[in-house]
């Protein structure tokens, strides 16, 4: 398998090294990107043999440092480096749009953006998927609310009172009577 190969929406079985001990799992990529010559990957790796449904898993991105590893000076959860080894699948983006928007902002926010300094046209493609993966995001997050809104506005005809549906939604009260009445 060569570095080329690991495509975003690649899914792999793999050897996870947590902390020193070699655990079998599975991995989803959900990004690469080249920055100055070297290529990463945004993942989200899990014990067992799916990771968009198991509920043991972790995002981190790291360093392809050969033809089927990936490494991490700091992984997160103490993930050293996933040893890729079978290719089982490839998903079409917006069947992890949801996950890739979660990983970037939990990885962004912990690490911020790969590399340093001037990126060449060779990440205009990263920008790309970016751009995809954000527009993504915010159309699940806009059908979530609009769902929310929606259970909201039939919560109050059925009689629960708003005080409960502050508690539960975390929304104040004055949003949850602006949800109720269509105003904004």
């Amino acid at each position: 398998m060569s570095t080329q190969q690991i495509q975003a929406g690649d899914t792999y079985t793999a050897d996870l090294i947590v902390d020193g001990w070699t655990v079998s799992g599975s991995v989803l990529v959900l990004s690469t990107e080249t920055n100055q010559g070297t290529r990463y990957a945004l993942v989200l790796a899990a014990q067992g043999n799916n990771p968009t449904s198991s509920t043991r898993w972790m995002h981190a991105r790291g360093r392809i440092t050969g033809p089927d590893m990936i490494s991490f000076i700091d992984g997160g959860n103490g993930l050293n480096a996933i040893q890729l080894r079978s290719k089982t699948g490839h998903l079409p983006a917006d069947e992890y749009a949801y996950e890739l928007g979660q990983a970037a902002g939990s990885i962004n926010r912990r690490y911020g953006p790969v590399g340093e300094g001037p990126v060449g046209e060779e990440g205009l493609a990263s920008l790309a998927a970016k751009t995809r993966a954000i527009q993504d995001y915010k159309d699940c997050v806009e059908e979530a609310v609009e769902e929310r809104d929606d259970l909201i506005r039939r919560l109050i005809a059925g009689g629960v009172p708003v005080k409960d549906i502050t508690a539960k939604s975390g929304l104040s009260r004055e949003r949850v009577y602006q949800i109720r009445d269509g105003r904004r």
